[in-house]
């Protein structure tokens, strides 16, 4: 009988590679409930918790493959871009790291010196996916974004004006024409 698990676990995205056997001899059919089909079978009480154990190891080793990061291969130490943040409700965020040597340079390095390009593409490069996926497959909840207020978003939208190269004469008339 494949997957189900006889619920035992619930079932996981990050079980997929778990694999157990168990064969009955055909005289035990009666005590696993087994139908004259073989299509259903259903595990003796008395053996469901050692069946839950085997299950629980199984399940971890193969949650392992997903969920470990394994070992860098050089000696160099690695600043995570990426830190996931757990909130109050049980739900959880990933943020930039603030410690991360790019993120310094481009908050507190002259605004010259950086090019949007190359740190952008570090940034998209770098995005937890793997970590993102796990947890939405387990059905975790996720952080709702905050929706900023006004002059927040009048502040965004000035500095990004402010990025593009018009002149200041048609800057000044659309920014009053577009509110």
């Amino acid at each position: 009988m494949p997957g189900g698990w006889y619920r035992i676990v619930p079932i996981d995205d990050l079980f997929r590679l778990a694999r157990i056997r168990v064969d009955v001899p055909v005289e035990l059919d009666h005590l696993w409930k087994v139908d004259i089909r073989k299509a259903i079978a259903e595990p003796p009480l008395r053996l469901r918790p050692h069946l839950r154990r085997i299950v629980g190891s199984v399940t971890n080793r193969s949650r392992k493959v997903y969920t470990y990061k394994g070992t860098p291969a050089d000696d160099v130490q690695r600043v995570p871009l990426w830190t996931r943040e757990d909130l109050r409700d049980s739900g959880v965020t990933w943020r930039i790291n603030r410690e991360h040597p790019a993120i310094q340079f481009f908050e507190f390095g002259d605004a010259g010196t950086v090019e949007a390009v190359p740190l952008l593409r570090l940034l998209e490069e770098n995005l937890p996916i793997q970590d993102i996926h796990i947890h939405t497959a387990n059905d975790q909840p996720v952080a709702e974004t905050p929706v900023p207020d006004e002059s927040e978003l009048e502040a965004m939208a000035q500095q990004l004006f402010g990025a593009f190269p018009i002149s200041q004469k048609s800057r000044a008339g659309c920014w009053t024409g577009c509110r």
